[in-house]
């Protein structure tokens, strides 16, 4: 479970990247900056937790995102 949503942070801070690159609209690039920079919290609390906790997270990939 740990891995699956460390997986899930990673590839949607990567996916939120692209999509505020991609749009010429300011308040969605706005927008998806703002969800990027929560989802990072996330995916640093996860990595930090596991660093702290000597846990290690096996590179799963989440399939249901990995279309992006």
């Amino acid at each position: 479970l740990l891995s699956d949503t460390y997986s899930a942070e990673k590839q949607l801070t990567r996916a939120l990247a692209k999509f505020a690159r991609a749009t010429s609209n300011e308040k969605l690039s706005q927008a998806f900056h703002a969800h990027l920079e929560e989802t990072f919290v996330g995916y640093a609390l996860i990595n930090g937790s596991a660093f702290i906790l000597d846990v290690s997270i096996l590179w799963m990939t989440y399939e249901h995102l990995h279309l992006f």
